[in-house]
């Protein structure tokens, strides 16, 4: 199942893996629990 969601808790909650995709590229690829441990990431791509 695909879920294209702008709620990050939600697509983290649901997902059992998350693609971020920025202009066409797949700059990160991971878990949910990754990308909860990647303040990077989520600052960068999600404004979290």
């Amino acid at each position: 199942m695909l879920i294209a969601e702008q709620n990050v808790d939600l697509a983290l909650e649901m997902a059992d893996r998350i693609v971020i995709i920025e202009d066409g590229e797949v700059p990160w690829t991971g878990s949910p629990a990754e990308l909860r441990d990647d303040t990077v990431r989520l600052e960068q791509y999600l404004g979290v």
